[in-house]
């Protein structure tokens, strides 16, 4: 089965290329859990465009923005899941460009988000 997925922040949709996120847990040498759940970062690829909204957000240090990212089964372009997140902040960014490339123009940032949600499921981060 073939998938696709866009992200879509302030208005606009992206198509990415590449995408993870996750949550973790440190633990003891037994493998108990030793710490709450932690996480919130969304690591994306897009494909490369005119916009310059995310190098813009990344040299705004205080600015967070709500988004979501879509994956859609190819065949039928029904929504097959929805990572949403709230308050969040570009905190790495690059860009990168190759002419030989399949994709040559692609644009590779870290949101960490105070809120992320999957399905029923929902984390937010303690910040102060």
């Amino acid at each position: 089965m073939s998938f696709k997925a866009k992200l879509a922040v302030a208005g606009k949709e992206y198509t990415v290329l590449n995408v993870n996120y996750g949550l973790f847990q440190e633990t003891d040498a037994t493998g108990r859990p030793s710490t709450v759940t932690r996480g919130g970062k969304i690591e994306l690829t897009i494909e490369g465009t005119a916009d310059t909204s995310f190098f813009e957000w990344m040299t705004n240090s205080f600015e967070r923005k709500d988004g979501s990212v879509k994956f859609f089964k190819r065949d039928s372009e029904a929504v097959l899941k929805e990572l949403k997140f709230s308050e969040g902040y570009l905190v790495k960014f690059r860009e990168n460009f190759d002419s030989t490339g399949v994709n040559p123009l692609t644009e590779t940032f870290t949101i960490s988000a105070k809120k992320i949600e999957l399905g029923s499921g929902a984390y937010e981060n303690e910040w102060v």
